[in-house]
């Protein structure tokens, strides 16, 4: 994340960044529906499934898609990946290591955002990549019966300028939709991440993250 005195670059806009990293340090536990969406030309793939994080280290996400069902979960000393029907078992950490590990194993998001707000001491600086040339604020929305601001930035890419537009929680300033359109090589693909049903800092019991060691 980059500021500058570019009129073209809204302070608010740069501020809510910060703020968004800010809300996602303070969480204890974090649970939500998410949908995932890929679309290039007239190829669309769409993944649903199903959150879970208890700090320091506990995960678990179980995703599914027209292609293949897959779950990444680490908790205490154990960590699992399924993946099209096979399953790999390694040794876990009850660490944010442990956590990042299997957000980036699971496959489960388009982008690199929201894992790098969960895992990035200096998530702020990092969420959009490159140098923002265009930052303003959109319309007000409500998603999930929840009242949200809407910002968009643009940067340039090498194939042209990739637009992010993040839908915040009002309130809590939490993520709620992620919308990413960048042009490429093969022409323009467009990303978006949902977060429904969102419940934070509730406690999550160890139940749940074994049950889904198992794989189910």
């Amino acid at each position: 994340m980059q500021g500058s005195q570019n009129p073209a670059i809204d302070p608010a806009s740069m501020r809510a960044l910060s703020q968004l990293a800010d809300a996602y340090k303070s969480l204890k536990s974090f649970r939500c529906q998410l949908m995932a969406r890929a679309t290039l030309g007239d190829k669309e793939e769409v993944s649903t499934g199903t959150l879970l994080i208890q700090r320091p280290g506990s995960v678990a996400i179980r995703t599914e898609s027209n292609r293949s069902l897959t779950i990444a979960v680490n908790h205490g000393q154990e960590r699992m990946t399924k993946t099209a029907g096979a399953i790999r078992r390694m040794r876990g950490e009850p660490t944010p290591k442990g956590l990042k590990a299997s957000l980036d194993a699971s496959r489960a998001f388009v982008t690199p955002i929201f894992p790098l707000l969960w895992t990035s001491h200096d998530a702020a600086k990092n969420i959009i990549p490159g140098t923002i040339i265009r930052a303003g604020q959109g319309t007000p929305s409500t998603l999930d019966g929840v009242r949200c601001d809407v910002y968009a930035y643009e940067t340039r890419s090498p194939y042209g300028i990739a637009r992010f537009v993040f839908t915040i929680g009002q309130r809590d300033r939490l993520l709620r939709k992620l919308d990413l359109s960048t042009p490429g090589p093969s022409g323009q693909l467009s990303l978006s991440e949902t977060y429904s049903r969102i419940r934070i800092d509730e406690p999550i019991e160890a139940s749940e993250f074994v049950e889904a060691l198992r794989g189910r």
